[in-house]
């Protein structure tokens, strides 16, 4: 039996207790991985518009751009 803080533990309460600690930091590390790798280059401040793209239009917005000079030019 360990005491702690007043407690009475059993050895098997203290080996479950470091399995789930292993298993939260493996967790974790795996949860950390999702969304590809951070480019620690970029300033933090900045990052959440690097990340997003930018600022730059995209997909329908270009499109539409496209189509507004084709009829314009055309």
């Amino acid at each position: 039996m360990i005491e702690e803080q007043g407690e009475r533990r059993s050895d098997d309460d203290v080996d479950d207790e470091a399995e789930v600690a292993r298993e939260e930091a493996a967790a974790a590390a795996e949860a950390g991985s999702i969304g590809g790798q951070r480019d620690d280059s970029v300033d933090e401040a900045e990052r959440p518009v690097s990340e997003g793209g930018g600022g730059e239009s995209e997909g329908a917005e270009l499109s539409e751009e496209a189509l507004i000079d084709e009829a314009e030019h055309g």
